[in-house]
């Protein structure tokens, strides 16, 4: 049996990472305490998790190729709201060409990005990778719970 939440407004947490791998790690667990605080069930707590650090490794070996790439960050809101977990993440410049975001997903073993866009489009909801005026580039995934 499932906890009700603990809290009947929306949950939001905000980070800003370098373009790191070694700072995917407080991604992950700010994406599972989010879950845990929301009572979401441990398997789609863990899909959420695998998508995002999906995307999030890919942005941050994109974004690191670029000449300007060193200095870069991904700007991360994650956020409960209408039945469902919202992880948004955005990223400065031009667009991200991102294999994990292929649509319909790659079958796995089909090229390097097939198992991220299979991970990524089978374990959450939805995904849009859209220009915000504001944050610049934005991948937004959404979950339900």
């Amino acid at each position: 049996m499932q906890n009700q939440p603990r809290g009947r407004g929306p949950e939001q947490i905000a980070l800003q990472i370098p373009c790191r791998y070694s700072y995917l790690r407080i991604v992950r667990q700010a994406v599972g305490d989010l879950c845990a605080q929301t009572c979401v069930s441990e398997f789609k707590a863990a899909q959420l998790e695998m998508a995002v650090d999906e995307v999030c490794a890919e942005l941050i070996g994109q974004l690191r190729q670029r000449p300007e790439g060193g200095g870069r960050s991904l700007q991360i809101m994650l956020g409960r709201q209408s039945g469902e977990i919202a992880v948004q993440i955005c990223y400065p410049g031009d667009k991200v060409e991102c294999p994990a975001l292929a649509s319909p997903p790659v079958r796995p073993g089909e090229d390097a990005g097939s198992l991220g866009s299979y991970v990524v489009q089978r374990f959450v909801d939805r995904v849009e990778h859209v220009h915000d005026p504001e944050s610049g580039w934005c991948v937004r995934l959404h979950k339900r719970i």
